[in-house]
């Protein structure tokens, strides 16, 4: 859309926002068939903030999407995990559920392109000034027009889609604020070859350092209402408890805390990935929810076609969504058993006084999509409960 002629096209559906939600219903629909328009007001590959940490259930969902290897894209590989409270080393996995990182400018190029490849138009640079719902229409700032059966949201955490069609309006309250650096290895004070995650560095939050081939990703996340001060958090973190006494490009974002969207949609308007609110509060999970919904969104879509029935694809949607959204309600409740101070303290003296490392290899199965929130207590409990109950007397 720049040779500076408006024009006004048509298209089965509509997808905005092409990051891995986006780009993985538009690489579905495309494939069966679709015209499929993927928009996105920015440039590719562009920059996006994210640790860029990839799950043994983002593996699992990648493949049932693409039925390939992502091993291209990928940046670094770990089979481990460390624990810290602020500087205190707690406890660490070696040699258990493996855990891949990447780039999110890279990885979200490759999904776009696979969608483009599949057949889907991925018209770059579109910024939204408008969306006609009753039309399902949506219109740039220079005056082009798209015209859907129906429209995908992908647009993340400030959603236009969701702010034009439901008239939701953000609110900072309800989300997590972060903030990341990358730091390069060579500089570091010590060598980091697993993920390591930090306790204590934030309220009702918790920090990060994510290995990369040559660089770290660093960064911190928690409620903002308990961390309305992030940047001096995020200082304290690196130079403090991390000892790093260089200086770092500082970036900030919003990203859900499992306050996922009660109404992700309207009709045949879907919201999927950060867009509805879908992120794990105690793992962070977000990319494997993202597909997850892109996927769910293509299905609901093709069956609403079927049918001859547009107005049906939210309601088709919503239930298909059930299957993330019942693992975010289970991970609110168990986060109440771990960000509170007082079960915080519990969940430290646990961690590092655990000689089987049963709780981290717990939590390694959850990240793997082996083992759901209620078995993780349960089989916490069951190892653990007359442990606890003796660390709730003391």
């Amino acid at each position: 859309m720049d040779d500076g002629a408006i024009v006004s096209r048509k298209f089965d559906v509509i997808v905005v926002g092409a990051g891995p939600a986006g780009s993985s219903a538009a690489y579905l629909l495309a494939r069966e068939g679709y015209t499929v328009a993927l928009v996105d007001k920015s440039l590719f590959p562009r920059d996006k903030l994210c640790g860029g940490g990839l799950s043994g259930r983002s593996k699992k969902v990648y493949e049932d999407i693409y039925g390939d290897s992502w091993d291209e894209v990928i940046e670094y590989r770990s089979q481990g995990v460390a624990f810290y409270h602020k500087h205190e080393y707690l406890n660490r996995l070696d040699d258990y559920k493996a855990t891949h990182f990447v780039y999110r400018c890279d990885f979200d190029y490759y999904l776009a392109r696979k969608a483009e490849q599949a057949g889907a138009e991925f018209i770059q640079g579109f910024d939204i000034n408008d969306i006609d719902a009753q039309q399902s229409s949506m219109t740039d700032r220079a005056g082009n027009t798209l015209q859907a059966d129906y429209l995908v949201g992908a647009d993340g955490i400030k959603s236009i889609v969701a702010r034009k069609v439901l008239s939701r309006q953000f609110d900072r309250d309800r989300f997590a604020i972060a903030m990341e650096a990358e730091i390069d290895k060579q500089v570091f004070a010590r060598k980091v070859d697993v993920p390591e995650i930090y306790y204590g560095v934030v309220n009702w939050g918790y920090g990060w350092v994510f290995p990369k081939k040559e660089q770290l990703t660093v960064g911190i996340a928690g409620l903002y209402r308990h961390n309305r001060d992030i940047k001096k958090a995020f200082a304290d973190f690196l130079h403090h408890d991390l000892g790093y006494a260089g200086q770092v490009k500082m970036k900030g974002y919003y990203l859900p805390f499992g306050s996922y969207s009660k109404q992700p949609g309207k009709g045949n308007i879907l919201l999927v990935g950060d867009a509805a609110g879908l992120v794990d509060p105690i793992t962070g999970e977000g990319i494997a929810f993202a597909m997850q919904s892109g996927q769910f969104a293509a299905r609901a879509i093709t069956e609403a076609r079927h049918s001859n029935k547009p107005a049906s694809a939210y309601r088709i949607y919503r239930k298909k969504l059930t299957t993330i959204t019942r693992t975010i309600d289970h991970a609110n409740y168990v986060k109440h058993l771990i960000y509170p101070e007082f079960s915080e303290r519990i969940l430290l003296k646990g961690l590092a006084t655990s000689t089987d490392k049963y709780s981290i290899k717990y939590y390694m199965d959850l990240l793997a999509d082996e083992i759901s929130y209620p078995q993780f207590v349960g089989r916490l409990f069951r190892k653990s409960g007359k442990r606890i109950f003796r660390l709730l007397v003391n």
